[in-house]
């Protein structure tokens, strides 16, 4: 819990740093997505060894590798903004390095719970990582936006640094039951990445979970999440406090969302109501692109977060209960594949947002999502019928 506390902070703090950063650099809404959505194309290619390796080796250790080398990467990064020679190059190449890291220790991340708690209270175990999460991203943008105006972007990352550095010993502290340990076997990455991907594939239920969260990474992710610098800057003209606050406003939904779940040891129709949550989420995005200040759009995107992290939430929790623990890792591997595809939908509605303007590509985004979700609540029936 303390290493998700902390790890999950400086997320959130990089994510305004490098939002704000990239546009003041650059002034480039183009530009401003791209570097929001890279970290995750490392997904698309790093994202399997991580699943292999989380269902190889002892997890914790994993875990306590990866930040280590975060906090290097955000020091190194850190000195560089420090020396005032910033250039969006740097900032791209920080975000992918930060990418590729995070790829590799998601798998072990989210398996790793089930090692750990009894499967009754899997949900609770989730929803107790997600408050967590938002409840710091609540916070953290709002806080990072005053410390990058009063301070720097520089002194900014070095905080973030030290966060990881601890989460590292943290996680390290982990002993995992031995009968929980996957031992590794004479086989190659490649067939046990391909065994992993067969098995989510041929799930009635596994396959339209991943397919809805791929698309939320495709479209709804870019022209929220991603254009919130944008807006911040020429929509709103609120500068980096106004984006620390709707950073907040995400955390806050999340915080709501999980706060609800955690209180329900069972949820009952899972499928359904995932369904709902995405739906929920389109509704308060369309609504926030047309928002005309930040007074009416903070509390829609408040909404927009209650229905996306809640989903996220009861999709890592299926995730966990359908698959067995000899595969967990890699059918986390095979979901978090999907926001990889972010960085494609950044390139087509970052495009739409630098001619268009940012509200007219968030509601281009919202309204194929809208089509994808009806595609898929009605080719995949297992869905409504999921427990």
């Amino acid at each position: 819990w303390l290493a998700i506390l902390l790890s999950s902070g400086v997320q959130w703090l990089q994510q305004v740093v490098v939002g704000w950063l990239t546009y003041d650099v650059s002034r480039s809404a183009l530009l401003t997505v791209l570097a929001m959505g890279l970290g995750t194309l490392p997904y698309l290619l790093t994202a399997p060894i991580g699943g292999v390796l989380a269902d190889r080796l002892d997890r914790s250790r994993l875990l306590a590798a990866v930040f280590a080398s975060k906090a290097l990467v955000f020091t190194v990064f850190a000195l560089v903004v420090i020396s005032d020679r910033v250039e969006v190059w740097h900032i791209f190449t920080f975000v992918l390095a930060m990418g590729l890291l995070q790829s590799l220790a998601f798998p072990a991340r989210q398996s790793i719970l089930s090692s750990i708690v009894p499967r009754d209270y899997l949900m609770n175990a989730f929803a107790l990582t997600l408050l967590t999460s938002s409840t710091l991203q609540f916070a953290l943008p709002a806080v990072a936006g005053v410390s990058i105006a009063f301070q720097g972007p520089g002194a900014t990352l070095l905080v973030g640094a030290v966060m990881y550095l601890t989460a590292a010993i943290a996680v390290a502290t982990i002993r995992l039951p031995v009968s929980d340990k996957v031992q590794a076997r004479p086989t190659s990455f490649v067939s046990d990445f391909v065994e992993g991907t067969r098995y989510v594939m041929s799930d009635p239920v596994l396959l339209p979970i991943l397919l809805m969260s791929a698309a939320v990474y495709v479209l709804i992710v870019p022209t929220v999440h991603g254009l919130l610098p944008v807006y911040a800057s020429e929509v709103f003209d609120v500068g980096p406090v106004g984006l620390g606050l709707m950073g907040s406003a995400l955390g806050l939904g999340a915080a709501l969302g999980a706060v609800t779940l955690a209180s329900v040891q069972t949820l009952r129709h899972k499928g359904r109501f995932m369904i709902g949550l995405l739906a929920l989420s389109l509704a308060a995005a369309m609504a926030f692109s047309q928002s005309a200040s930040l007074a009416v759009a903070l509390p829609l995107i408040v909404l927009v977060n209650v229905g996306f992290d809640s989903f996220a939430m009861v999709r890592s929790t299926s995730i966990q209960l359908i698959a067995p623990n000899a595969m967990r890792g890699r059918a986390v591997a095979v979901n978090s594949m999907g926001s990889g595809l972010s960085l494609i939908g950044g390139l087509a509605l970052g495009g739409a947002a630098q001619l268009l303007g940012a509200p007219h590509a968030t509601l281009i985004g919202t309204a194929f999502m809208a089509l994808a979700l009806l595609l898929i609540a009605y080719k995949f029936r297992e869905m409504w019928r999921f427990d």
